[in-house]
């Protein structure tokens, strides 16, 4: 038996497609992209925008600092996390990364000198830190993690911002408790029930 042959469509006419149903919807290529962008934005933290300077000597980078919410940056491997979670929002960074003073190790009338900039690796491994000071030598070199100290400093060490687990978290996780706590952009703490000073420990590890 024969099979029978196609219909084929008249000259000129249209070809009409079923509606799809409100899941069925057939999206283009670009419509997808799309889509995906948003989902990857929603996921991704992002830095807030801000300038950055690169000051070259220390004169420049105290000059520089007046700059009313200003703040430093030389490993930014606090500072950083921190504005994708949005606890802080400077207009400028000022990066140290070209202040060479700052990375200075040396002995000056029978007294260790080192540099703000100078990274932990570096700390735990220079000879004059380990005939110095041990200790601080033996501290730094363990500290987080190989990448965590090939990048961080000695000054951003000193000075890290004290944590808490209430407040080191994702915007959208602090206005889940209503708005963050003493120390971010609320007014109680989740730590100490009717506390009115902040709690958090500092994670300094030198």
């Amino acid at each position: 038996a024969t099979r029978p042959a196609a219909v084929q469509p008249a000259e000129g006419a249209r070809r009409h497609r079923r509606p799809q149903g409100p899941g069925g919807e057939r999206r283009t290529h670009a419509a997808q992209r799309q889509l995906g962008r948003r989902e990857e934005e929603r996921l991704m933290l992002r830095l807030p925008q801000f300038g950055i300077e690169t000051p070259s000597t220390v004169e420049d980078a105290v000059r520089l600092l007046k700059t009313p919410g200003a703040r430093v940056v030389a490993g930014g491997t606090d500072i950083l996390p921190n504005l994708k979670h949005l606890l802080d929002t400077p207009p400028v960074l000022v990066s140290l990364a070209a202040v060479s003073a700052l990375r200075e190790v040396k002995v000056e009338e029978g007294e260790l000198v080192i540099g703000a900039a100078v990274t932990l690796t570096e700390v735990s491994e220079h000879p004059l830190v380990r005939e110095h000071a041990p200790s601080l030598a033996e501290a730094a070199g363990l500290v987080a993690g190989p990448l965590h100290r090939n990048m961080g400093t000695l000054g951003g060490n000193v000075n890290l911002d004290v944590r808490c687990r209430y407040v080191n978290q994702t915007k959208f996780w602090r206005d889940a408790l209503g708005g963050g706590c003493l120390k971010s952009e609320g007014n109680v703490c989740h730590v100490v029930p009717k506390g009115r000073n902040c709690v958090a420990a500092l994670s300094a590890d030198t």
